[in-house]
């Protein structure tokens, strides 16, 4: 019994036991369940994004940051960092401090962090062409601080701009440096002003195809090209130039010399440049459209005579007044000397030539018209045209050595002759050559170091007209020559001394060697995409295939030739070319039995049409795309004669003359 009581009390213990677990997990349980039910998650908020493009600015200028923000809560305060120097940023404002640079960004809020990149570039100052809206800027980069370079061997132009204005109108100038480098052979910089398609003049600095850079120039005015002419041989690589645009004339000046000018009047024009066929370099570019500033510059070319080069020689002011139609006069019939300028440079040096007709007024005896080339007060030589005191003119020189005149010579005895000589005066290597009406009278072999030439009178006035002055290597060899013969303007290339003038101004050849040369109509090259020449050409006791030949090239390998040549006893006349081959499309034009080794010719290049005629019968026309040429003549195993030479470059004298022949045949 005992033991049946205790295992009730041990069952009802457990119970009790069993029953406060069972309620404390409820108790527990009931908790948890007010827990989760009193319990919220916080809300997600979108930021959004914030978005900043590249930028791109301009050296020392500045822009403003535009920065996006997606989302409005994302909106804040932004916080730029970078690492170096090339730009700064303040108060969201970027400005470029070093050209040529990238910088990358990091933008920071209390929500973001992003990155972009500013790009620091050059001002660029080129652009299309005020009047044609057109050009080919693209080609052109800013690569430094106000330097611009173009790379690509197409042509391509630009025009220039200051200050977001064109540099246009009918008054300018442009100042700057232009370069030429890695050229292929003729390749070209440019500094050119244009109004329109047609209407452009430009100023060419050109690699020939020996080694040599050239300054050449022509023009369009509603035309063809035309006008060209080499102003400056063996230039440098590089030119400082200033280009003006004033009273319908273009000023082309290198380290301030003026070196060419244009007088083709083309209207409102832009300034910009071009090249093609190697490396364009501009740069330190300046302009302005001040006239005043403008015409100071201009004035010292207008200046036509003034002191000795040296200062060394006396010299008397105001002694030539300059006429309406171009030429001087001098009224004092005192002595009185000053010494000539043209373009604003002294025709003075170790080379030099000039040109004109010196006049000498009056009926006094013993007056004088005086040419005078001098080193300095002591010494110096003097071409004198003097009045007999019987009325008759005669011309002299003399020469002044250390203060003392002497060898004195009569070039012209005393006649009843003309008061007037047209005459040419050359100096190079301490050699002296005057010609009269073309003909070598005088050669002076006297050192006069670097002397200035002049003009003086005693006891009558004088006139000088037509002076013509250069200080070109090339035309000093032109003149001393004697002959219209010189390089051609795209090879750079000449035979020496080809052609000798004779008595009665015809050519020439007696070398019987392989020559050629190339000619020039009053120091014009012909030359370029239109020009015609005719004349007579004879070979003197030619040998069988003796050979005189026209040819008109753009360089070795591509040309035109007009060959008339003995075969056997025959004369013949053929042609053949060259482009970008050996010499091909041989054909004969012509041939007789005669014994008559000439013929009375004209050849006619327009654009790339080739016209020749024999007694102005055409015998041949062909079309044929080797570039523009230079006409000129050569010859072998044979002396060869050619006179009677007339040539145009004239486009509507060369139009009516292939209308004329066209229509007739």
């Amino acid at each position: 019994m005992k033991k049946c009581f205790l295992s009730l009390i041990m069952i009802l213990v457990l119970s009790l036991t069993l029953f406060a677990c069972k309620e404390d997990t409820d108790e527990t349980s009931t908790t948890q369940q007010t827990t989760e039910q009193t319990t919220t998650e916080e809300p997600v908020v979108d930021y959004g994004e914030l978005i900043i493009n590249d930028i791109s600015v301009e050296l020392d200028r500045t822009i403003e940051i535009s920065p996006t923000f997606t989302k409005t809560a994302g909106e804040g305060t932004i916080t730029y960092t970078f690492e170096g120097d090339d730009i700064e940023i303040t108060e969201g404002v970027v400005k470029g401090l070093t050209g040529g640079t990238k910088t990358i960004v990091t933008a920071t809020t209390e929500h973001h962090e992003i990155t972009f990149e500013i790009s620091v570039t050059f001002p660029f100052n080129l652009g299309d062409n005020t009047y044609t809206e057109t050009s080919q800027s693209n080609a052109f980069r800013a690569t430094a601080s106000g330097v611009y370079t173009k790379i690509s061997d197409p042509y391509a132009e630009t025009f220039y701009y200051e200050n977001n204005e064109a540099l246009a109108g009918e008054k300018y100038m442009l100042s700057g440096s232009i370069a030429l480098t890695e050229a292929l052979d003729n390749g070209q910089s440019m500094v050119i002003v244009k109004g329109a398609e047609d209407k452009v003049i430009r100023f060419v600095l050109e690699y020939l195809p020996g080694g040599t850079f050239s300054i050449f120039t022509d023009f369009r005015n509603e035309s063809e090209f035309q006008g060209y002419r080499i102003i400056h041989s063996n230039a440098s690589s590089e030119l400082n130039f200033t280009l003006i645009v004033s009273d319908g004339v273009t000023y082309f000046f290198v380290d301030d010399v003026l070196y060419g000018k244009v007088q083709e009047d083309i209207g409102a024009s832009h300034a910009g440049f071009a090249g093609e066929k190697g490396i364009t370099t501009i740069s330190n570019l300046s302009s302005t459209s001040n006239e005043e500033a403008i015409d100071d510059y201009l004035a010292p070319i207008f200046v036509n005579f003034g002191e000795h080069a040296s200062g060394t020689t006396g010299a008397d002011e105001d002694v030539f007044v300059k006429q309406e139609d171009g030429s001087f006069f001098k009224e004092s019939t005192t002595y009185q000397q000053s010494f000539y300028y043209e373009d604003g440079r002294a025709i003075a040096g170790e080379a030099f030539t000039i040109s004109g007709t010196l006049q000498l007024n009056g009926t006094a005896a013993w007056s004088q018209a005086i040419i005078v080339l001098a080193k300095d007060d002591d010494n110096m030589i003097r071409f004198v045209l003097e009045r007999t005191d019987d009325g008759k003119y005669q011309l002299f020189r003399d020469q002044k050595v250390d203060g003392s005149f002497g060898n004195w010579g009569l070039i012209l005895s005393p006649e009843n002759r003309d008061n007037f000589v047209n005459f040419s005066v050359a100096y190079k290597e301490e050699v002296t050559y005057l010609f009269l009406d073309d003909e070598l009278v005088a050669t002076l072999n006297v050192d006069l170091g670097e002397p200035h030439i002049g003009f003086a009178s005693d006891k009558a006035t004088i006139s000088l007209s037509n002076l013509q002055g250069s200080l070109d290597a090339s035309r000093v060899e032109k003149v001393i020559n004697n002959t219209p013969f010189d390089a051609n303007i795209y090879t750079g290339h000449t035979d020496v001394n080809v052609f000798e003038r004779d008595e009665d101004g015809s050519f020439i050849k007696k070398n019987k060697n392989y020559q050629q040369t190339f000619y020039y109509l009053d120091d014009q090259a012909l030359a370029g995409e239109k020009y015609m020449i005719s004349g007579k050409m004879e070979l003197l006791n030619p040998v069988h295939t003796g050979q005189g030949i026209i040819t008109i090239m753009n360089n070795e390998a591509h040309l035109m030739r007009f060959v008339l040549e003995r075969y056997e006893s025959f004369m013949q006349v053929f042609t053949d070319h060259k482009n970008d081959s050996e010499f091909t499309g041989w054909k004969l034009l012509t041939s007789n039995s005669s014994g008559d080794y000439n013929m009375e010719f004209t050849v006619i290049v327009d654009n790339d049409t080739y016209y020749f005629l024999i007694d102005d019968v055409l015998l041949h026309q062909q079309t044929l795309e080797i570039g523009e040429t230079h006409l000129g003549f050569a010859g072998e195993k044979t002396e060869m004669k050619i006179s009677n030479l007339q040539a145009s470059l004239d486009a509507a004298a060369i139009d009516d003359k292939i209308a004329a022949i066209t229509q007739s045949n």
